[in-house]
Protein backbone atom coordinates (compact mmCIF):
# COMPACT_ATOMS: atom_id res chain seq x y z
CA UNK A 1 0.00 0.00 0.00
CA UNK A 2 2.70 1.92 -0.43
CA UNK A 3 2.42 5.68 -3.00
CA UNK A 4 -0.50 6.86 -4.40
CA UNK A 5 -0.88 4.21 -7.15
CA UNK A 6 -2.07 1.78 -5.17
CA UNK A 7 -5.29 4.13 -4.34
CA UNK A 8 -6.55 3.24 -8.35
CA UNK A 9 -9.98 1.75 -7.40
CA UNK A 10 -9.09 -1.03 -9.97
CA UNK A 11 -6.13 -2.15 -7.87
CA UNK A 12 -7.80 -1.87 -4.56
CA UNK A 13 -11.33 -3.95 -5.80
CA UNK A 14 -8.57 -6.59 -7.16
CA UNK A 15 -7.80 -7.71 -3.25
CA UNK A 16 -11.22 -7.49 -2.70
CA UNK A 17 -13.14 -10.76 -1.53
CA UNK A 18 -17.05 -10.93 -1.08
CA UNK A 19 -19.49 -13.91 -0.51
CA UNK A 20 -18.36 -17.30 -0.75
CA UNK A 21 -15.86 -16.62 2.25
CA UNK A 22 -16.02 -18.50 5.22
CA UNK A 23 -17.25 -17.08 8.11
CA UNK A 24 -15.50 -18.32 11.32
CA UNK A 25 -12.63 -16.59 11.56
CA UNK A 26 -9.50 -16.87 14.23
CA UNK A 27 -7.41 -13.61 15.17
CA UNK A 28 -4.63 -13.17 18.06
CA UNK A 29 -5.31 -10.01 18.91
CA UNK A 30 -7.55 -7.32 18.14
CA UNK A 31 -6.87 -3.31 18.33
CA UNK A 32 -7.90 -2.66 22.01
CA UNK A 33 -7.99 1.16 21.10
CA UNK A 34 -6.52 1.67 25.13
CA UNK A 35 -4.56 4.73 26.10
CA UNK A 36 -0.70 3.52 26.23
CA UNK A 37 0.11 2.17 29.68
CA UNK A 38 -3.60 0.77 30.75
CA UNK A 39 -3.50 -2.92 32.03
CA UNK A 40 -5.60 -5.39 33.95
CA UNK A 41 -5.25 -7.93 36.08
CA UNK A 42 -4.27 -12.10 35.18
CA UNK A 43 -6.48 -13.66 33.04
CA UNK A 44 -9.88 -14.68 34.56
CA UNK A 45 -12.08 -16.13 32.12
CA UNK A 46 -13.38 -17.08 28.36
CA UNK A 47 -16.33 -15.40 26.85
CA UNK A 48 -18.56 -15.96 24.58
CA UNK A 49 -21.62 -13.98 23.33
CA UNK A 50 -24.23 -14.29 21.29
CA UNK A 51 -26.08 -11.73 19.83
CA UNK A 52 -29.44 -13.01 17.99
CA UNK A 53 -31.43 -10.16 16.17
CA UNK A 54 -34.87 -10.87 15.16
CA UNK A 55 -37.69 -8.46 14.61
CA UNK A 56 -37.55 -5.71 17.44
CA UNK A 57 -36.08 -7.47 19.91
CA UNK A 58 -32.14 -8.47 20.11
CA UNK A 59 -31.53 -11.50 22.09
CA UNK A 60 -28.45 -11.41 23.99
CA UNK A 61 -26.91 -14.50 25.80
CA UNK A 62 -22.80 -14.10 27.48
CA UNK A 63 -21.03 -17.29 28.51
CA UNK A 64 -18.16 -17.16 31.22
CA UNK A 65 -15.61 -19.26 32.30
CA UNK A 66 -13.19 -18.91 35.32
CA UNK A 67 -12.74 -18.59 38.69
CA UNK A 68 -16.36 -18.49 40.60
CA UNK A 69 -15.33 -15.26 42.63
CA UNK A 70 -14.47 -13.73 39.24
CA UNK A 71 -17.99 -14.54 37.99
CA UNK A 72 -20.00 -13.63 41.03
CA UNK A 73 -20.53 -9.56 39.67
CA UNK A 74 -21.50 -8.11 36.61
CA UNK A 75 -22.41 -5.10 34.78
CA UNK A 76 -24.88 -4.46 32.66
CA UNK A 77 -24.86 -2.46 29.57
CA UNK A 78 -27.03 1.01 29.53
CA UNK A 79 -29.93 0.18 27.44
CA UNK A 80 -32.77 -1.55 29.90
CA UNK A 81 -33.01 -5.32 29.59
CA UNK A 82 -36.47 -7.83 29.49
CA UNK A 83 -36.65 -11.25 30.72
CA UNK A 84 -33.13 -11.02 32.56
CA UNK A 85 -32.30 -14.99 33.27
CA UNK A 86 -28.77 -16.41 34.55
CA UNK A 87 -27.60 -19.80 34.86
CA UNK A 88 -24.28 -21.25 36.31
CA UNK A 89 -23.15 -24.59 35.24
CA UNK A 90 -26.09 -25.18 33.25
CA UNK A 91 -28.81 -24.60 36.15
CA UNK A 92 -30.59 -21.86 36.68
CA UNK A 93 -29.66 -19.61 39.71
CA UNK A 94 -30.55 -16.71 41.98
CA UNK A 95 -29.45 -13.61 41.73
CA UNK A 96 -29.77 -9.58 42.94
CA UNK A 97 -29.90 -6.74 40.71
CA UNK A 98 -29.09 -2.99 41.91
CA UNK A 99 -29.52 -0.92 39.35
CA UNK A 100 -26.76 -1.61 36.33
CA UNK A 101 -25.38 -4.53 38.70
CA UNK A 102 -26.22 -8.42 39.13
CA UNK A 103 -24.89 -10.32 41.82
CA UNK A 104 -24.65 -14.11 41.13
CA UNK A 105 -25.80 -15.97 44.32
CA UNK A 106 -24.13 -19.48 43.61
CA UNK A 107 -21.75 -18.61 40.97
CA UNK A 108 -19.55 -21.46 39.63
CA UNK A 109 -17.14 -21.60 37.61
CA UNK A 110 -19.46 -21.55 34.51
CA UNK A 111 -22.14 -18.75 34.24
CA UNK A 112 -24.06 -17.41 31.61
CA UNK A 113 -26.39 -14.05 31.37
CA UNK A 114 -29.06 -13.90 29.06
CA UNK A 115 -31.35 -10.98 28.12
CA UNK A 116 -33.26 -9.19 25.50
CA UNK A 117 -33.01 -5.47 24.39
CA UNK A 118 -36.68 -4.24 22.86
CA UNK A 119 -37.06 -3.16 19.94
CA UNK A 120 -36.34 0.77 19.50
CA UNK A 121 -34.49 3.26 17.37
CA UNK A 122 -32.67 5.89 19.00
CA UNK A 123 -32.25 7.85 15.45
CA UNK A 124 -35.50 10.69 15.15
CA UNK A 125 -36.69 12.00 12.43
CA UNK A 126 -34.52 14.27 10.34
CA UNK A 127 -37.05 17.39 12.20
CA UNK A 128 -36.19 16.25 15.52
CA UNK A 129 -32.82 15.92 16.41
CA UNK A 130 -29.48 18.11 15.31
CA UNK A 131 -28.06 14.97 15.02
CA UNK A 132 -25.21 16.36 17.46
CA UNK A 133 -24.87 13.34 19.28
CA UNK A 134 -24.62 9.84 18.01
CA UNK A 135 -27.47 7.29 17.59
CA UNK A 136 -25.88 4.51 19.46
CA UNK A 137 -28.74 1.68 19.41
CA UNK A 138 -30.92 0.82 16.92
CA UNK A 139 -33.15 -2.24 17.16
CA UNK A 140 -36.07 -2.29 14.66
CA UNK A 141 -37.75 -4.30 12.21
CA UNK A 142 -35.18 -5.62 9.91
CA UNK A 143 -31.94 -3.32 11.46
CA UNK A 144 -30.09 -3.26 14.00
CA UNK A 145 -27.41 -1.13 15.00
CA UNK A 146 -25.82 -1.47 18.47
CA UNK A 147 -22.49 -0.44 20.29
CA UNK A 148 -20.95 -2.60 22.99
CA UNK A 149 -21.41 -0.58 25.99
CA UNK A 150 -24.77 -0.30 25.67
CA UNK A 151 -26.52 -3.77 25.30
CA UNK A 152 -23.50 -5.92 26.47
CA UNK A 153 -23.24 -7.07 30.19
CA UNK A 154 -19.72 -8.52 31.32
CA UNK A 155 -18.45 -9.73 34.90
CA UNK A 156 -16.94 -6.97 36.52
CA UNK A 157 -13.53 -8.31 37.38
CA UNK A 158 -12.12 -9.39 34.18
CA UNK A 159 -10.29 -6.12 33.05
CA UNK A 160 -7.64 -8.23 30.98
CA UNK A 161 -7.45 -9.36 27.96
CA UNK A 162 -9.19 -12.83 27.70
CA UNK A 163 -10.13 -15.41 24.38
CA UNK A 164 -13.75 -14.73 23.22
CA UNK A 165 -15.79 -15.58 20.56
CA UNK A 166 -17.99 -13.20 19.51
CA UNK A 167 -21.46 -13.93 16.97
CA UNK A 168 -24.13 -12.06 15.38
CA UNK A 169 -26.97 -13.84 13.70
CA UNK A 170 -29.39 -12.08 12.28
CA UNK A 171 -30.61 -14.92 9.78
CA UNK A 172 -34.35 -14.47 11.04
CA UNK A 173 -35.03 -10.73 9.75
CA UNK A 174 -33.32 -12.27 5.98
CA UNK A 175 -30.55 -9.74 6.59
CA UNK A 176 -28.10 -9.31 4.02
CA UNK A 177 -24.78 -8.47 6.16
CA UNK A 178 -24.16 -9.21 9.82
CA UNK A 179 -20.98 -7.10 10.90
CA UNK A 180 -19.03 -5.63 14.10
CA UNK A 181 -15.80 -4.08 14.68
CA UNK A 182 -14.36 -7.68 14.70
CA UNK A 183 -15.58 -9.24 11.10
CA UNK A 184 -18.43 -8.31 8.52
CA UNK A 185 -20.08 -11.42 6.79
CA UNK A 186 -23.03 -12.69 5.86
CA UNK A 187 -26.02 -12.95 8.42
CA UNK A 188 -24.34 -15.07 10.55
CA UNK A 189 -20.64 -14.26 11.38
CA UNK A 190 -18.55 -15.60 14.24
CA UNK A 191 -14.95 -14.13 15.40
CA UNK A 192 -12.91 -15.43 17.65
CA UNK A 193 -10.28 -12.67 19.48
CA UNK A 194 -8.45 -12.23 22.27
CA UNK A 195 -9.20 -9.26 23.27
CA UNK A 196 -10.42 -6.85 26.53
CA UNK A 197 -13.78 -5.80 28.01
CA UNK A 198 -12.80 -2.63 27.10
CA UNK A 199 -12.55 -3.35 23.39
CA UNK A 200 -15.97 -5.07 23.88
CA UNK A 201 -17.75 -2.23 25.20
CA UNK A 202 -16.20 -0.10 22.38
CA UNK A 203 -16.95 -2.32 19.49
CA UNK A 204 -20.06 -2.03 16.79
CA UNK A 205 -22.15 -4.30 15.44
CA UNK A 206 -24.68 -3.90 12.74
CA UNK A 207 -27.17 -6.18 10.72
CA UNK A 208 -29.39 -5.78 8.00
CA UNK A 209 -29.87 -4.84 4.05
CA UNK A 210 -26.28 -3.76 2.84
CA UNK A 211 -22.85 -5.55 1.76
CA UNK A 212 -19.61 -6.31 3.26
CA UNK A 213 -16.35 -7.10 1.65
CA UNK A 214 -12.86 -8.16 2.76
CA UNK A 215 -9.38 -6.54 1.87
CA UNK A 216 -5.45 -8.80 1.96
CA UNK A 217 -2.25 -6.85 1.52
CA UNK A 218 1.15 -7.45 2.61
CA UNK A 219 0.71 -4.77 4.84
CA UNK A 220 -2.56 -6.18 6.71
CA UNK A 221 -6.14 -7.34 6.81
CA UNK A 222 -8.98 -4.93 6.56
CA UNK A 223 -12.80 -6.08 6.50
CA UNK A 224 -15.81 -3.56 5.79
CA UNK A 225 -19.96 -3.85 6.21
CA UNK A 226 -22.34 -1.01 5.49
CA UNK A 227 -25.95 -1.06 6.27
CA UNK A 228 -28.02 0.56 3.86
CA UNK A 229 -27.70 2.18 0.92
CA UNK A 230 -25.30 5.15 0.37
CA UNK A 231 -24.88 7.79 -2.90
CA UNK A 232 -21.25 6.44 -3.03
CA UNK A 233 -19.42 3.14 -4.26
CA UNK A 234 -18.90 1.75 -0.14
CA UNK A 235 -16.79 -0.78 -1.94
CA UNK A 236 -14.69 1.41 -3.54
CA UNK A 237 -14.58 3.42 -0.42
CA UNK A 238 -13.41 0.91 1.81
CA UNK A 239 -10.65 -0.05 -0.44
CA UNK A 240 -9.56 3.01 -0.56
CA UNK A 241 -9.31 3.38 3.81
CA UNK A 242 -7.48 0.02 3.65
CA UNK A 243 -4.61 1.75 1.21
CA UNK A 244 -4.60 4.62 3.68
CA UNK A 245 -4.58 3.07 6.88
CA UNK A 246 -1.67 0.72 5.47
CA UNK A 247 -0.24 4.54 4.06
CA UNK A 248 -0.58 5.50 7.52
CA UNK A 249 1.67 2.48 8.96
CA UNK A 250 4.20 3.17 7.18
CA UNK A 251 4.28 6.45 7.74
CA UNK A 252 4.30 5.83 11.89
CA UNK A 253 6.74 2.46 11.25
CA UNK A 254 5.84 1.45 14.42
CA UNK A 255 4.27 -1.77 15.64
CA UNK A 256 2.32 -4.32 13.39
CA UNK A 257 -0.49 -3.32 11.60
CA UNK A 258 -3.75 -5.30 13.75
CA UNK A 259 -6.95 -6.28 11.37
CA UNK A 260 -9.34 -3.32 10.97
CA UNK A 261 -13.16 -2.89 10.29
CA UNK A 262 -14.71 0.13 8.84
CA UNK A 263 -18.56 0.20 9.11
CA UNK A 264 -21.06 2.21 7.90
CA UNK A 265 -24.58 2.84 8.82
CA UNK A 266 -27.04 5.10 6.71
CA UNK A 267 -30.12 6.74 8.93
CA UNK A 268 -32.63 9.43 8.37
CA UNK A 269 -30.43 12.42 9.48
CA UNK A 270 -29.39 15.29 7.11
CA UNK A 271 -27.20 15.73 4.61
CA UNK A 272 -23.85 16.82 6.39
CA UNK A 273 -24.51 15.92 9.42
CA UNK A 274 -22.29 12.94 9.26
CA UNK A 275 -20.60 11.07 12.39
CA UNK A 276 -17.36 9.46 12.58
CA UNK A 277 -16.31 7.09 15.70
CA UNK A 278 -13.37 5.62 16.31
CA UNK A 279 -14.25 2.04 17.64
CA UNK A 280 -12.54 -1.03 18.52
CA UNK A 281 -10.64 -1.84 15.23
CA UNK A 282 -11.85 0.92 13.16
CA UNK A 283 -14.20 3.60 12.37
CA UNK A 284 -17.65 4.10 12.74
CA UNK A 285 -19.61 6.09 10.37
CA UNK A 286 -23.27 7.19 10.35
CA UNK A 287 -24.31 9.30 8.24
CA UNK A 288 -27.66 9.85 5.36
CA UNK A 289 -27.96 7.67 2.37
CA UNK A 290 -27.08 11.10 0.16
CA UNK A 291 -24.00 12.09 1.72
CA UNK A 292 -21.42 12.40 -0.58
CA UNK A 293 -17.71 10.60 -0.21
CA UNK A 294 -16.03 14.12 0.05
CA UNK A 295 -13.39 16.12 1.30
CA UNK A 296 -15.36 16.55 4.60
CA UNK A 297 -16.26 13.02 5.02
CA UNK A 298 -12.93 11.74 4.05
CA UNK A 299 -10.96 13.88 6.30
CA UNK A 300 -13.06 13.29 9.17
CA UNK A 301 -12.36 9.12 8.43
CA UNK A 302 -8.97 9.90 8.21
CA UNK A 303 -8.70 11.25 10.99
CA UNK A 304 -9.91 8.86 12.97
CA UNK A 305 -8.10 6.13 11.57
CA UNK A 306 -5.33 8.32 12.60
CA UNK A 307 -6.24 8.12 16.24
CA UNK A 308 -4.93 4.14 16.04
CA UNK A 309 -1.44 6.06 16.34
CA UNK A 310 -1.85 9.52 18.36
CA UNK A 311 -3.96 8.86 21.09
CA UNK A 312 -3.79 5.00 21.17
CA UNK A 313 -0.12 4.57 20.56
CA UNK A 314 1.15 7.56 21.13
CA UNK A 315 -0.55 9.35 24.45
CA UNK A 316 1.14 13.02 25.80
CA UNK A 317 0.52 13.72 29.20
CA UNK A 318 -1.82 12.74 31.65
CA UNK A 319 -3.64 9.43 30.54
CA UNK A 320 -6.14 9.13 33.85
CA UNK A 321 -10.04 10.03 32.87
CA UNK A 322 -10.77 13.31 33.20
CA UNK A 323 -7.58 14.74 32.08
CA UNK A 324 -8.30 14.34 27.89
CA UNK A 325 -8.60 18.06 27.32
CA UNK A 326 -5.52 19.40 28.20
CA UNK A 327 -4.13 17.88 25.08
CA UNK A 328 -6.87 17.62 22.88
CA UNK A 329 -4.72 20.03 21.12
CA UNK A 330 -2.39 17.32 20.57
CA UNK A 331 -4.08 14.01 20.25
CA UNK A 332 -7.11 15.41 17.69
CA UNK A 333 -5.29 18.62 16.70
CA UNK A 334 -2.11 17.28 15.33
CA UNK A 335 -3.47 13.86 14.59
CA UNK A 336 -6.15 15.88 11.94
CA UNK A 337 -2.58 17.72 10.82
CA UNK A 338 -1.63 14.10 9.85
CA UNK A 339 -4.52 12.84 8.09
CA UNK A 340 -4.94 16.07 6.11
CA UNK A 341 -1.00 16.03 4.88
CA UNK A 342 -1.19 12.09 4.53
CA UNK A 343 -4.56 12.69 2.26
CA UNK A 344 -2.71 15.58 0.27
CA UNK A 345 0.11 13.48 -0.66
CA UNK A 346 -1.63 10.50 -1.57
CA UNK A 347 -3.81 12.50 -3.82
CA UNK A 348 -7.01 11.98 -2.17
CA UNK A 349 -7.15 15.72 -1.39
CA UNK A 350 -7.25 17.89 -4.65
CA UNK A 351 -5.41 21.37 -3.89
CA UNK A 352 -8.36 23.58 -3.58
CA UNK A 353 -9.57 20.94 -1.00
CA UNK A 354 -6.35 21.32 1.13
CA UNK A 355 -6.19 24.84 0.49
CA UNK A 356 -10.01 25.10 1.64
CA UNK A 357 -8.95 22.65 4.73
CA UNK A 358 -6.48 24.96 6.30
CA UNK A 359 -8.45 28.01 5.74
CA UNK A 360 -11.24 26.14 7.36
CA UNK A 361 -8.74 25.84 10.56
CA UNK A 362 -7.77 29.43 10.21
CA UNK A 363 -10.99 30.64 10.21
CA UNK A 364 -12.35 28.68 13.78
CA UNK A 365 -8.98 29.98 15.16
CA UNK A 366 -10.47 33.54 14.72
CA UNK A 367 -13.99 33.47 14.72
CA UNK A 368 -14.59 30.87 18.24
CA UNK A 369 -16.31 32.80 20.85
CA UNK A 370 -13.64 31.80 23.05
CA UNK A 371 -10.32 32.66 20.64
CA UNK A 372 -9.36 34.93 23.67
CA UNK A 373 -9.25 32.56 26.00
CA UNK A 374 -5.90 30.63 27.41
CA UNK A 375 -5.24 26.97 26.86
CA UNK A 376 -5.56 26.72 30.76
CA UNK A 377 -9.67 28.32 30.64
CA UNK A 378 -10.26 26.18 27.37
CA UNK A 379 -9.12 23.14 28.95
CA UNK A 380 -12.14 23.91 32.26
CA UNK A 381 -14.50 25.04 29.48
CA UNK A 382 -14.31 21.99 26.86
CA UNK A 383 -16.43 19.18 28.84
CA UNK A 384 -19.51 21.65 28.56
CA UNK A 385 -18.58 23.71 25.57
CA UNK A 386 -18.13 22.51 21.51
CA UNK A 387 -16.80 25.98 20.97
CA UNK A 388 -13.98 25.41 23.12
CA UNK A 389 -13.08 21.82 22.18
CA UNK A 390 -13.28 22.95 18.17
CA UNK A 391 -11.11 25.67 19.40
CA UNK A 392 -8.40 23.44 21.21
CA UNK A 393 -8.01 21.04 17.91
CA UNK A 394 -7.43 24.10 15.61
CA UNK A 395 -4.91 25.57 17.45
CA UNK A 396 -2.95 22.25 17.15
CA UNK A 397 -3.40 21.80 13.64
CA UNK A 398 -2.16 25.31 13.05
CA UNK A 399 0.77 24.72 15.16
CA UNK A 400 1.76 21.64 13.46
CA UNK A 401 1.01 23.43 10.27
CA UNK A 402 2.96 26.29 11.69
CA UNK A 403 6.02 24.01 12.80
CA UNK A 404 5.98 22.56 9.54
CA UNK A 405 6.99 25.62 7.59
CA UNK A 406 9.44 26.53 10.32
CA UNK A 407 11.61 23.38 10.65
CA UNK A 408 11.16 23.46 6.75
CA UNK A 409 12.92 26.94 6.61
CA UNK A 410 15.01 25.86 9.16
CA UNK A 411 16.52 22.48 7.28
CA UNK A 412 15.99 23.88 4.27
CA UNK A 413 13.57 21.57 3.14
CA UNK A 414 15.30 18.21 4.34
CA UNK A 415 13.34 18.28 7.55
CA UNK A 416 9.67 18.89 9.00
CA UNK A 417 7.04 18.34 11.10
CA UNK A 418 6.83 14.99 9.92
CA UNK A 419 9.76 13.90 11.79
CA UNK A 420 8.95 15.34 15.18
CA UNK A 421 5.51 12.79 14.83
CA UNK A 422 7.75 10.36 14.04
CA UNK A 423 10.30 10.69 16.75
CA UNK A 424 7.31 10.74 19.40
CA UNK A 425 6.18 7.39 18.04
CA UNK A 426 9.55 5.77 18.28
CA UNK A 427 9.84 7.49 21.97
CA UNK A 428 6.21 5.80 22.67
CA UNK A 429 7.02 2.16 21.16
CA UNK A 430 10.15 2.55 23.49
CA UNK A 431 7.99 3.60 26.32
CA UNK A 432 5.23 1.76 25.79
CA UNK A 433 3.45 4.18 28.12
CA UNK A 434 2.67 8.09 28.30
CA UNK A 435 4.76 10.55 26.96
CA UNK A 436 5.61 13.69 29.26
CA UNK A 437 3.03 16.92 28.55
CA UNK A 438 6.34 18.66 26.83
CA UNK A 439 7.42 15.94 24.77
CA UNK A 440 6.10 17.50 21.90
CA UNK A 441 8.17 20.63 22.82
CA UNK A 442 11.28 17.90 23.69
CA UNK A 443 11.23 17.17 19.78
CA UNK A 444 10.23 20.22 18.17
CA UNK A 445 13.07 21.90 20.16
CA UNK A 446 16.05 19.32 18.43
CA UNK A 447 14.94 21.16 14.83
CA UNK A 448 14.27 24.54 15.74
CA UNK A 449 15.88 24.74 19.27
CA UNK A 450 14.22 24.96 23.18
CA UNK A 451 13.80 28.42 22.65
CA UNK A 452 11.76 28.65 19.51
CA UNK A 453 9.98 25.66 20.57
CA UNK A 454 8.56 27.21 23.55
CA UNK A 455 7.92 30.61 22.29
CA UNK A 456 5.84 28.77 19.37
CA UNK A 457 3.78 26.70 21.62
CA UNK A 458 2.97 29.44 23.79
CA UNK A 459 1.80 32.22 21.07
CA UNK A 460 -0.41 29.54 19.33
CA UNK A 461 -1.55 26.91 21.41
CA UNK A 462 -1.15 28.13 25.27
CA UNK A 463 -2.29 31.77 24.37
CA UNK A 464 -3.37 31.77 20.95
CA UNK A 465 -2.01 35.05 20.60
CA UNK A 466 -0.99 34.33 16.67
CA UNK A 467 -3.92 33.35 14.37
CA UNK A 468 -1.98 33.60 11.05
CA UNK A 469 0.44 31.28 9.38
CA UNK A 470 3.72 32.74 7.16
CA UNK A 471 2.69 33.53 3.72
CA UNK A 472 4.88 30.93 2.12
CA UNK A 473 4.02 28.14 4.65
CA UNK A 474 2.18 25.85 2.46
CA UNK A 475 4.69 25.98 -0.16
CA UNK A 476 4.99 27.40 -3.76
CA UNK A 477 1.57 26.00 -4.66
CA UNK A 478 -0.77 28.49 -2.46
CA UNK A 479 -0.69 32.23 -2.36
CA UNK A 480 -2.17 33.69 1.44
CA UNK A 481 -5.24 36.22 1.22
CA UNK A 482 -7.38 37.98 3.71
CA UNK A 483 -11.23 37.21 4.34
CA UNK A 484 -14.49 38.23 6.00
CA UNK A 485 -15.68 35.45 8.28
CA UNK A 486 -19.46 35.15 9.51
CA UNK A 487 -18.75 35.08 13.42
CA UNK A 488 -21.68 31.94 14.22
CA UNK A 489 -23.88 32.38 16.95
CA UNK A 490 -26.66 31.05 17.92
CA UNK A 491 -28.37 34.02 19.76
CA UNK A 492 -28.97 31.50 23.07
CA UNK A 493 -28.18 28.92 25.25
CA UNK A 494 -28.35 25.75 23.35
CA UNK A 495 -26.92 23.10 25.62
CA UNK A 496 -29.28 24.48 28.63
CA UNK A 497 -32.36 25.03 25.89
CA UNK A 498 -31.80 21.57 25.36
CA UNK A 499 -31.74 20.62 28.79
CA UNK A 500 -35.02 22.33 29.82
CA UNK A 501 -37.10 22.11 26.84
CA UNK A 502 -37.53 25.94 27.23
CA UNK A 503 -35.21 28.70 25.13
CA UNK A 504 -32.78 29.73 27.96
CA UNK A 505 -30.08 32.62 27.43
CA UNK A 506 -31.43 34.39 24.71
CA UNK A 507 -29.42 37.17 23.77
CA UNK A 508 -31.44 40.01 23.30
CA UNK A 509 -29.29 41.64 20.52
CA UNK A 510 -28.30 38.62 18.96
CA UNK A 511 -29.81 36.82 15.41
CA UNK A 512 -32.28 34.78 17.58
CA UNK A 513 -34.11 36.99 19.08
CA UNK A 514 -34.20 39.28 15.80
CA UNK A 515 -36.14 35.92 14.21
CA UNK A 516 -38.45 36.17 17.00
CA UNK A 517 -38.09 33.54 19.26
CA UNK A 518 -38.42 34.43 22.87
CA UNK A 519 -37.05 33.79 26.51
CA UNK A 520 -38.92 30.40 28.26
CA UNK A 521 -40.67 29.61 25.03
CA UNK A 522 -40.95 26.31 25.06
CA UNK A 523 -38.50 24.40 22.96
CA UNK A 524 -40.57 21.20 20.73
CA UNK A 525 -37.31 20.64 18.42
CA UNK A 526 -34.23 22.21 17.74
CA UNK A 527 -31.46 22.24 14.51
CA UNK A 528 -28.52 24.29 15.25
CA UNK A 529 -25.62 23.05 13.08
CA UNK A 530 -23.57 25.53 14.87
CA UNK A 531 -22.02 26.57 11.45
CA UNK A 532 -22.88 30.03 10.20
CA UNK A 533 -23.29 28.57 6.71
CA UNK A 534 -26.35 26.64 7.29
CA UNK A 535 -29.58 27.75 8.30
CA UNK A 536 -30.51 27.37 12.27
CA UNK A 537 -33.97 25.94 12.66
CA UNK A 538 -35.97 25.91 15.95
CA UNK A 539 -39.82 25.10 16.55
CA UNK A 540 -41.50 26.25 19.40
CA UNK A 541 -44.92 25.82 20.98
CA UNK A 542 -46.42 29.15 22.02
CA UNK A 543 -50.49 29.87 22.08
CA UNK A 544 -51.05 25.94 21.97
CA UNK A 545 -49.40 26.48 18.30
CA UNK A 546 -45.93 25.22 16.98
CA UNK A 547 -43.95 28.12 14.92
CA UNK A 548 -40.75 26.89 13.40
CA UNK A 549 -38.01 29.45 12.96
CA UNK A 550 -35.12 29.94 10.86
CA UNK A 551 -32.61 32.01 10.64
CA UNK A 552 -28.64 32.73 9.83
CA UNK A 553 -27.00 31.59 13.17
CA UNK A 554 -24.40 34.94 12.42
CA UNK A 555 -23.52 37.70 14.13
CA UNK A 556 -21.27 39.96 12.93
CA UNK A 557 -17.76 39.43 10.80
CA UNK A 558 -14.19 39.19 11.27
CA UNK A 559 -11.57 39.24 9.35
CA UNK A 560 -9.06 35.98 9.04
CA UNK A 561 -6.61 34.62 6.76
CA UNK A 562 -7.16 32.20 4.32
CA UNK A 563 -4.83 30.25 1.27
CA UNK A 564 -5.85 29.13 -2.16
CA UNK A 565 -4.08 27.74 -5.20
CA UNK A 566 -2.04 30.18 -7.34
CA UNK A 567 -4.00 31.25 -10.66
CA UNK A 568 -0.87 30.40 -12.23
CA UNK A 569 0.28 26.99 -10.94
CA UNK A 570 -2.08 24.17 -12.68
CA UNK A 571 -3.43 21.38 -10.04
CA UNK A 572 -1.45 18.72 -11.82
CA UNK A 573 1.79 20.95 -10.88
CA UNK A 574 0.14 21.27 -7.37
CA UNK A 575 -0.12 17.78 -6.86
CA UNK A 576 3.41 17.08 -7.81
CA UNK A 577 4.40 19.87 -5.28
CA UNK A 578 2.36 17.97 -2.56
CA UNK A 579 4.13 14.94 -3.05
CA UNK A 580 7.53 16.52 -2.65
CA UNK A 581 6.56 17.89 0.89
Amino acid sequence: MRGASLFGLGLALAACRHAGQPMVRDEAHVGLGNKPGEAGLPGLAVVTIRLVFEEHVLHVTVDAVGRSASLARWKLGKDPVENLFVSSAGQRVAFRREGDFVDVVDARQAVSVAYDILGKESVPSATDVAFDEDPRTSVIDTKLRVVGERVLALPTAITNSVPMTVTIDARKVGAVVAASSFSAGRAKTTRRVVATPRALLQAAFVAGAGGHAEFDAPEGHDEAGWLGYTSFDPRAVSAEVAGFRGLLHDYFHVGSLPPATILFAVDPRPVGHFRVTRLTNGVFVTLSGADPYDAALRLAVAHELVHAWIGEKIWVGDASKGHEAETYWFHEGVARWVAREQLARAQLLSPDEYAAEVSRVLGVVVTSPHASKSLKDLVILAPSSREAVALLVARGTLFATREDAHVRKVSKGARSFDDVVRALASHAETVRGPLPATAVRDALAVEIGAENAAIDFDDTVAHGTKNRLPDDALGPCFDSRDVLLDLYAAGFDVGASRTAHALVGLDAKGPAAAAGLREADRLVTIDIPERSDRPASVTVERDQKRVVITYRPVAGTKRSQAFRRRANVSEEMCRKLALRR
